[in-house]
């Protein structure tokens, strides 16, 4: 039987967003072939091999087109519309994202949300810090989050332990919009000792987001991708405490590639946890000690107003790629799962950019990213004008 052609279309997405082989490369690649086309227009070039998808890709597109119940992506499909079938259970194809976040490098194709819908469209403020932080920064993300929401803005945080359950607290007593971006499926809490905090989330008209799909396990890798979202929805991200390998540097340099604002809280130069704050601040994070700078500073905040990503104008002719077997005998090889050790190997002291290592390694710029993001977290490399290089 015919779905409704509104429920088609949502089918579609869905199988849209999970053909295998289909990375977040290929789908800008998509997206700038045929920006306004419809999910299956697009997943009829994607059967027609556009984009440089794989042939497994190009089969997928095919089974779906010609009979979805038969498809091997039906049963998640199912599984997905039926869930949507819920009381505030929302299933947002790329279309239907906020156009702050369409516009990130590397947005997600479809989100799964619990919640109001409104509360990721108006202006938002991204609180991100330490699972572990001091007293006293636990105190400034709870006034941040209550003095920001109730300046208006939306509050964005990943509903980890810390700074973010403390600024989504803060929200709430401000009786404020705010979001948690799970790293999860969104019917999987994570940390579980947030449920309550999460369901309170979305009865006072917030929402919980993730582009994981249902029943997905919080997994390692999935916490710096999801942070490009929880950047992503905000005009600005503050830090409020940070350890200087903390995830909290990975939103920093998102949020920069982004366009966005980034704002860090200064702490004790002995401290641990301001430690990571310091170094956004030396490198050109904006210094605020009191929420009212960050809503001055954003007071003429509107979508037109967001700053481009910044382009760096590198001639990529000038990079060369030195193989492990190559490398000289003085360089000590990390103990790292080889396809980390393969990201690693490609880099030296000279800037490189994403966009060459990933022609260089025939990566998705999704799986790219996640390996840069863990190597980054391991101390191993950093990001600098012009590229990566090793730390």
């Amino acid at each position: 039987m015919p779905l409704p052609s509104d429920v088609a279309m949502l089918a579609d997405a869905i199988a849209l967003w999970r053909l295998p082989g289909f990375s977040g490369r290929r789908f800008q690649q998509l997206l700038e072939l045929e920006a306004d086309a419809t999910p299956r227009q697009r997943l009829a070039i994607l059967a027609q091999g556009a984009a440089g998808v794989p042939f497994k890709t190009q089969q997928a597109a095919r089974t779906w087109l010609a009979m979805p119940e038969r498809s091997p992506l039906w049963p998640l499909v199912e599984t997905h519309l039926h869930w949507a079938e819920g009381p505030l259970h929302w299933l947002l194809p790329f279309h239907q994202l906020p156009q702050t976040l369409q516009h990130i490098p590397d947005p997600p194709r479809l989100l799964c949300l619990v919640g109001r819908c409104e509360a990721i469209e108006g202006p938002s403020i991204a609180l991100v810090g330490t699972r572990q932080p001091t007293h006293a920064g636990r105190q400034l993300a709870h006034q941040f989050g209550a003095e920001l929401g109730a300046a208006g803005f939306s509050i964005i945080s990943g509903l980890a332990l810390g700074v973010d359950a403390a600024a989504h607290r803060g929200a709430l007593d401000a009786k404020a919009a705010t979001v948690g971006v799970l790293a999860s499926g969104v019917d999987r809490c994570y940390p579980r000792s947030h449920r309550a905090l999460a369901d309170q989330i979305v009865d006072t008209g917030g929402a919980l987001l993730s582009e994981a799909p249902l029943g997905a396990p919080p997994r390692r890798e999935m916490f710096p991708v999801r942070n490009r979202i929880v950047t992503g929805l905000a005009l600005g991200v503050v830090v409020i405490e940070a350890a200087e390998r903390s995830g909290s540097l990975v939103s920093a340099r998102l949020a920069a590639e982004q366009g966005r604002e980034v704002y860090a809280l200064p702490g004790p130069v002995l401290q641990g946890q301001s430690a990571g704050c310091h170094q956004l601040i030396r490198q050109g994070a904006q210094l605020v000690t009191a929420p009212d700078q960050v809503v001055a500073d954003l007071a003429d905040w509107h979508q037109p107003h967001l700053s481009p990503p910044v382009a760096v104008d590198v001639d990529k002719r000038s990079f060369h790629t030195t193989p492990t077997a190559m490398l000289r005998p003085e360089v000590t090889m990390p103990a790292l799962p080889e396809p980390l050790l393969q990201v690693w190997s490609c880099l030296s002291g000279t800037p490189i950019p994403a966009d060459l290592l990933q022609s260089q390694l025939s990566l998705g710029m999704a799986d790219l990213q996640a390996r840069l993001m863990q190597l980054e977290l391991e101390g191993l490399i950093t990001a600098q004008p012009g590229g990566w290089v090793r730390s």
